[in-house]
């Protein structure tokens, strides 16, 4: 029965928990959308100087991923307030809808991002000009991703069971995307984490020929950052689905804990990126900090108390 007025509407869960992981993931995702439009604008500044088509797939693996970040922040209200998703189920499964389909569009992005970071460092792609082939599989990406959620709203596939996200099978075709989702996703991680792999073979097969110092930071630099990111989205693949992956079986995905840390790590997971960004591109980092400083010597500025002259 849908909310009638706003005192229902906004009436507290009387689950206790419900409420403080409703704080939590709010909580956790209020700073996406800031820490994403700084680190965007920076990177798409950088392009326009020193253009780089690598910088154009990292800004859109970034977009993808603060989609997710978005939704996330505007349903974890819905665990404060249960009433919201009765009134606006189906608003709330198109949100649904769109995390997903950008978590499904960001896997082949960061495989195609690997790939050309490959070729580049080979010596067989050029940086400045996005290719063609790059350009045509960019748009087959989008046109996956844009399939997936106008079928996934029209179906109304995915659903907010709280504290957590999940398809709904009782639609029709639920099962065959969450499979293709899963057909989609392993070889992706598979194909990002080889591919950098291949970045420090061809590192230490220079060094060897070079004995530069700086290769050495490179490879640990290459290594640190795919084995993390390829790490924690294969972790959360897992555990989303251990009827797939029986080896996580141990895990209870039935309890509530349980649900509300992995849906917890999906939230995080928006930040691995942007993280990695600051700490590993040191122009990136040094651009974000002097914006930071600026602003806040502006604003500093602006509630500085001047006296009045006196006449």
């Amino acid at each position: 029965m849908k909310a009638t007025n706003s005192t229902s509407l906004f009436a507290l869960n009387r689950d206790v928990r419900m409420i403080w992981v409703g704080i939590l993931y709010f909580a956790i995702s209020i700073f996406i959308p800031p820490l994403f439009y700084v680190i965007m604008k920076i990177i798409y500044k950088q392009d326009k100087t020193t253009p780089n088509f690598t910088y154009k797939l990292m800004n859109f693996i970034l977009l993808l991923q603060l989609l997710q970040g978005i939704c996330h922040f505007i349903t974890s209200p819905i665990l404060v307030f249960p009433a919201l998703l009765t009134e606006f189920e189906v608003i709330v499964r198109i949100l649904g809808c769109m995390a997903n389909t950008s978590w499904i569009g960001e896997l082949p992005m960061m495989a195609l991002l690997a790939i050309c970071r490959v070729l580049i460092f080979a010596n067989s792609m050029e940086i400045r000009i996005t290719p063609l082939v790059v350009k045509m599989i960019v748009v087959c990406i989008v046109c996956w991703v844009l399939f997936v959620f106008i079928a996934g709203c029209i179906t109304q596939n995915l659903m907010f069971s709280p504290p957590s996200w999940g398809y709904d099978f009782s639609v029709p075709y639920a099962e065959l995307f969450d499979m293709l989702e899963i057909f989609l996703t392993v070889p992706c991680l598979a194909i990002s984490y080889f591919a950098y792999l291949t970045i420090i073979f061809l590192i230490c097969s220079k060094r060897n020929r070079n004995g530069s110092n700086q290769s050495r930071k490179n490879e640990i630099r290459i290594l640190i950052q795919s084995t993390f990111v390829t790490t924690y989205m294969a972790c959360l693949v897992v555990v989303w689905h251990p009827v797939i992956f029986t080896m996580v079986s141990f895990i209870d995905m039935t309890k509530f804990r349980n649900i509300a840390i992995a849906n917890g790590f999906w939230i995080l997971h928006s930040y691995c990126h942007p993280i990695i960004i600051l700490i590993f591109h040191k122009t990136i980092r040094i651009d974000c900090l002097l914006k930071l400083k600026l602003r806040y010597n502006s604003s500093t500025q602006q509630r500085v108390w001047k006296p009045p002259r006196s006449s």
